[in-house]
């Protein structure tokens, strides 16, 4: 897919980048470094392509500095 995003991180000043990649049935959100290689652990969620609802990834990496639950996903308020 031809969907990129930056995430700023601003207090170390990294950027995180993003990727929507099609995983059928799904379409995944994954984190890739800046060659949009992708990263180790980086499977953000999940949208299912014909109900719309999102699973969180888990395991993801926390290195990242994203707001984990105890499972390792990213928390969605």
């Amino acid at each position: 897919m031809a969907v990129e995003g930056v995430y700023k991180e601003t207090e170390k000043g990294e950027n995180v980048y993003f990727n929507l990649k099609n995983d059928e049935p799904y379409v995944l959100l994954e984190l890739v470094d800046k060659n949009g290689n992708h990263m180790h652990n980086g499977n953000i969620l999940y949208i299912h392509k014909t109900t719309g609802k999102i699973h969180s990834a888990r395991s993801i990496n926390r290195d990242i500095g994203f707001e984990l639950d105890c499972c390792g996903s990213v928390t969605i308020n």
